[in-house]
């Protein structure tokens, strides 16, 4: 499936069922103009709080890293980093899958290298041992993808607006 279209999904009568609210939110994160996919492993054990605290780290260092250390805490919520993250594999390999806004965001601001920048903030949050995998989408189903153990219907997901300084 293409980005800009919507995914059919089978009706369940229930317009809250998992397979609905996981078509809604591929279809937001494309509609906020998700440009790229990120999976963030830290190869090895922990836990829910850690792996939530990273992705808050992550998101701050990203932000530092495209405006300046010392600027950062001057930019208003909506020129700051977009991200939606699923936890995955809570129990055993937690990893996240995040979807990310970088086009006319990191591009206009920056001449690094995107990939790189991920892959060194990442390395070093995750105190070496982390791994980065970062692609731009193509098609929807991606959305599909990273949401497929996602628990959306508790509302189980990170922002990366919740770790935005207070602005």
């Amino acid at each position: 499936m293409r980005i800009g279209e919507t995914a059919n999904v089978a009706s369940s009568g229930n317009p809250f069922s998992r397979g609905r609210m996981r078509s809604a939110l591929a279809d937001w994160m494309v509609n906020t103009n998700c440009s790229h996919a990120l999976t963030l492993a830290t190869n090895r054990c922990g836990s829910v709080s850690n792996i939530t605290r990273m992705f808050g780290d992550f998101c701050f260092d990203l932000d530092r890293a495209c405006f300046g250390k010392k600027n950062v805490g001057k930019i208003p919520r909506g020129d700051r980093l977009f991200a939606i993250a699923f936890i995955e594999h809570p129990e055993s390999n937690i990893h996240l899958h995040v979807g990310l806004r970088l086009d006319g965001w990191w591009r206009d601001k920056t001449g690094r290298d995107i990939a790189d920048c991920v892959n060194a903030i990442w390395t070093k949050i995750s105190g070496g041992s982390g791994s980065t995998y970062l692609r731009e989408l193509e098609d929807i189903g991606w959305g599909w993808y990273i949401t497929k153990e996602a628990r959306v219907e508790r509302g189980e997901y990170l922002l990366a607006a919740s770790y935005h300084p207070s602005h």
